[in-house]
């Protein structure tokens, strides 16, 4: 049975949510989601990927009803090169299940033929394909834009239009540039409109968002920025979150207009100092940014990847309603915690609004 919280009048985000002994700010945020579990090939299975330092994004690229998963990821273990990888839902909503290993490649559109995407992603370890699906120009196909951690920079690939079932993209502009590797990204709603922003370059040190705006049928992300690191103050932990922070109103409490965001993120466990990469894992927390107070908040970790880095997404991967979170990792020695795991969401969204981002 589906465990659902009841709305009261709220004068601030949280300020009635369920609390739990030991949470920070007396707010457990894993009474939003449910516990993490791979995700599982077509014989359900759960897939291993064996590629470093993975980003799953979640959207139905073939538009068949059914959210699938775009991987963004090295090509083995211990290589810089990357490429993108497209996860088909072989199951259904309610279980779903994913093509694996027989992925398909993301290809980039030359005339009548097309050839593999793929690049460095700047180093073996820090680095990989940082994916973002929306559809840029309306047209009813999935266009990426994607973040290659190294010089080709951040890019937005068009959709050919020509497959629903084998997407083949051309290469439409350099949206940023990338003077150093390590510059990660993320993504979900920033401002609370219902529509997907771009938040680059993140890492512990600051952040950037890029608001998106609907222009003909399509997602356009703005080329000035809105939102930076130092116009708020991070209470909670040392730095800002480190990898792949994306910002939703997962709750239901923070709808259109709200003066906070809810944000997840992963981030270098804190303490371990130069503990080698087969024993470093890394938390996947939970913020409240205020956009009055100019506070950003951890209240608490969500769950805990056995990977040295580890990059999340987030999307409604069983199309219930409600908002999850995927996550992947694992470099060098770590082969069998490249697992992509998924924390179901618990509440529904906020009538009326788009629950995938990207949509």
């Amino acid at each position: 049975m589906r465990t659902v919280l009841i709305i009261l009048p709220l004068l601030c985000c949280f300020c009635r949510l369920p609390t739990a002994a030991g949470a920070e700010g007396g707010f457990d945020p894993k009474t939003l989601f449910r516990e993490p579990v791979p995700l599982v090939d077509q014989d359900g299975k759960p897939i291993v990927t064996r590629r470093a330092g993975g980003h799953p994004a979640v959207y139905d690229f073939n538009a068949d009803g059914k959210p699938d998963v775009i991987l963004g990821c090295h090509l083995g273990m211990d290589t810089a090169q990357a490429e993108i990888l497209l996860l088909e839902n072989v199951g259904s909503n309610q279980e779903p299940r994913f093509r694996w290993p027989a992925a398909q490649s993301v290809r980039l559109s030359a005339g009548d033929s097309a050839a593999k995407f793929a690049c460095s992603a700047g180093c073996k370890s820090g680095g990989t394909l940082l994916v973002h699906p929306l559809d840029w120009n309306g047209d009813g196909h999935v266009d990426l834009i994607v973040n290659t951690m190294w010089k080709r920079g951040v890019l937005l690939l068009l959709n050919t239009g020509k497959s629903k079932t084998a997407p083949s993209f051309v290469q439409a502009k350099r949206l940023h540039n990338v003077r150093s590797h390590g510059k990660s990204s993320g993504s979900g709603d920033w401002n609370n409109d219902g529509v997907p922003d771009l938040a680059f370059p993140v890492n512990r040190y600051g952040w950037t968002v890029y608001l998106g705006a609907r222009r003909g049928g399509g997602v356009h992300i703005a080329d000035q920025p809105s939102l930076v690191h130092r116009d708020y103050r991070m209470v909670g932990q040392k730095g800002w979150w480190q990898y792949t922070p994306y910002a939703w109103n997962f709750s239901g409490k923070c709808p259109v207009g709200s003066k906070a965001t809810e944000v997840v993120a992963s981030n270098a466990l804190e303490g371990e100092g130069k503990v080698s990469y087969a024993k470093k894992q890394c938390p996947i927390s939970y913020y409240r940014l205020d956009h009055e107070k100019k506070t950003a908040t951890r209240i608490g970790t969500l769950a805990i990847s056995k990977a040295a880095i580890t990059r999340l997404a987030v999307g409604d991967l069983n199309a219930d309603g409600s908002m999850d979170i995927l996550y992947a990792g694992g470099v060098f020695t770590k082969g069998d915690e490249t697992r992509i795991h998924v924390l179901y969401g618990k509440i529904p969204n906020v009538p009326g609004r788009k629950q995938a981002p990207g949509r």
